[in-house]
């Protein structure tokens, strides 16, 4: 993670590089790694004619995560008591699904949220998503949107 600040803004970029152990190291809690990442690989699968995962998670017998590579860019500017950040993140998630083999998928998600200080112990943001999964020919899209109310004391 590295980040700059200059003048109302603030430029960021995080880079993550991670290998699991010959991928003895299974996803148990996917939600970690992105919810998406399960969704699309069960499409692809659906799509390829294969049979899906077993349950609904990272699981023996589901996908191994062999490798994650990422980079993630934001920048927010500062307007007074409200803001603005935009995010981009590009990936690839390696895995072997068994008994069917290597899996290698693109990830792209593009995040812009407005934000606003109401006071000093309330702030509140809205965030839009689109998401971008692909591999094995298959290419899945995902939008969300959240909103936000943040209470400190």
């Amino acid at each position: 993670w590295a980040s700059y600040d200059y003048g109302n803004f603030t430029f960021a970029v995080e880079m993550v590089d991670t290998e699991f152990d010959g991928g003895s190291d299974i996803v148990g809690t996917y939600e970690t790694y992105e919810q998406p990442l399960f969704d699309a690989t069960q499409a692809a699968l659906a799509l390829a004619g294969l049979p899906a995962l077993a349950g609904n998670e990272f699981a023996p017998g589901g996908l191994l995560l062999d490798d994650l590579e990422a980079t993630m860019f934001m920048v927010y500017y500062a307007m007074g008591d409200a803001g603005l950040t935009v995010r981009f993140t590009d990936g690839t998630y390696t895995g072997n699904i068994p008994g069917l083999g290597g899996l290698e998928l693109d990830y792209e998600k593009f995040t812009i949220s407005p934000s606003y200080a109401f006071s000093d112990n309330v702030f509140g943001l809205i965030e839009f998503s689109s998401e971008e999964i692909s591999g094995a020919g298959v290419t899945v899209d995902n939008d969300t949107a959240a909103v936000e109310l943040i209470y400190s004391f």
